[in-house]
């Protein structure tokens, strides 16, 4: 006697894996908002930097969808010699709200606190998105060209190693008025014992209303699609 056996196959859909940030190789650092506290705020990526700050009345409120900065006394702190000082390119993705059109904001920072002239700083003037590094001897002023709206904004800072480049809410920007673009990044500013948030902490220390929502830092070459998928990511204030 002879059976026959038959066998279906079914096509089941799957829905494609939601992209996250720890799907790219190379990154450093990872700030969300959902996992911060006003005393403690650790990276969810890379090393587990914490960002503190043990003094109540200098720590900053969590919000909805932002740690916020009071731009008189709040800040969260790393103590770290030449944190990402082998990193001579990289590319830093931030989001945050933003309402302060005559103002000075910095969303991330890094600086030696005895000196004036030591450190990498990205941030908001007049609106503008601006990236600077100062090692001492050279100066790298660079300002972009897209206004921030009143809310929510997302965007990226790179370097390649010779250029700097800015992205602000989808939007590859011209650099504007600055000084030369040399490409500069961490590993040319040596001498930096801080990573800052709320300002700029060298000799004397800049506070500035800051209402971030999330930081990621990746210090490998990403590719096109890489970049989009975390400006993707990024414009969401929910995605963590």
């Amino acid at each position: 006697m002879v059976r026959e056996k038959l066998i279906f196959k079914v096509p089941i859909e799957v829905a494609p894996t939601a992209f996250h940030p720890s799907d790219l190789t190379g990154g450093q650092l990872y700030l969300r908002k959902d996992q911060a506290t006003a005393s403690s705020w650790v990276s969810d990526i890379g090393t587990a930097r914490d960002f503190v700050q043990g003094t109540v009345t200098q720590q900053p409120t969590i919000g909805t969808d932002t740690v916020d900065f009071d731009g008189v006394n709040d800040a969260q702190k790393v103590t770290e010699s030449d944190a990402f000082g082998s990193d001579f390119s990289g590319i830093m993705f931030f989001s945050v709200e933003w309402n302060n059109p005559t103002g000075n904001d910095y969303i991330f920072s890094s600086a030696d606190e005895s000196v004036t002239n030591m450190a990498v700083a990205f941030a908001i003037f007049s609106g503008k998105l601006k990236y600077i590094s100062l090692d001492g001897a050279t100066t790298q002023n660079l300002n972009g060209t897209n206004s921030f709206v009143t809310g929510y904004n997302y965007g990226y800072i790179r370097s390649d190693g010779s250029k700097i480049y800015f992205s602000l809410n989808g939007a590859t920007e011209v650099l504007g008025t600055g000084t030369a673009n040399i490409g500069a990044w961490f590993g040319d500013v040596n001498g930096r014992d801080n990573l800052f948030l709320g300002g700029l902490q060298r000799n004397t220390t800049s506070f500035v209303p800051e209402h971030l929502n999330k930081l990621y830092y990746n210090n490998t070459a990403l590719t096109s699609g890489e970049i989009a998928d975390m400006n993707t990511f990024m414009s969401v204030p929910t995605n963590y």
